[in-house]
């Protein structure tokens, strides 16, 4: 399961009148096959997690839900959630979703795509439980790891992610464990 986490850019009303501009800041986790009941994939959700994702203002999920349900805890942050569908969903949520967020256009999908649609800047995927950050063909391919079911040699991950001027200006990993849990 991945989650994109979102801090829309903010409009500052500055002293004297005038307005600054505050960049998007997105928190990008994934915990792909994270449920409450069981199933073939189940993995429990990482303690604190939901608490970790209260200062964004959205939340990209990128597939492998499964229980609908493991849902619940993230939509009582009060925050939009985005979802599309993964190999091992039976829910129908959209098998894509393309967002502009201060200018940069973004395709959400479960497994990465051969062909990007045209236009688009930057691909969140999730499916392969590997962190990426690549460019393809003039295209931006993130995916920020995997926090329940990592493979290879990559520890549980989530992301930052920041957007300003109609670019994404930072991504960076950052491991999660159980030290992590409990902070922000």
């Amino acid at each position: 399961m991945n989650q994109y986490l979102v801090r829309r850019q903010v409009s500052v009303h500055a002293a004297g009148g005038s307005h600054s501009r505050l960049p998007v800041r997105a928190k990008c986790v994934c915990f792909r096959h994270a449920h409450r009941r069981p199933c073939r994939h189940a993995q429990p959700l990482p303690p604190g997690l939901p608490a970790r994702l209260r200062s964004a203002d959205e939340i990209w999920h990128l597939g492998d839900v499964c229980e609908p349900d493991t849902l619940a805890e993230f939509e009582l942050l009060g925050r939009p959630l985005r979802v599309v569908l993964g190999n091992c969903d039976a829910h129908p949520w959209p098998v894509e979703l393309g967002l502009e967020r201060e200018g940069v256009r973004f395709y959400l999908t479960h497994i990465p795509p051969r062909h990007v649609p045209p236009g688009i800047q930057v691909v969140l995927h999730g499916h392969t439980h590997v962190p990426r950050d690549e460019m393809v063909q003039g295209v931006r391919f993130l995916n920020p790891g995997c926090i329940t079911r990592p493979r290879g040699d990559h520890p549980p991950s989530f992301a930052w992610l920041e957007v300003a001027g109609g670019k994404v200006t930072h991504w960076r990993l950052v491991r999660y464990d159980k030290t992590l849990a409990s902070g922000a």
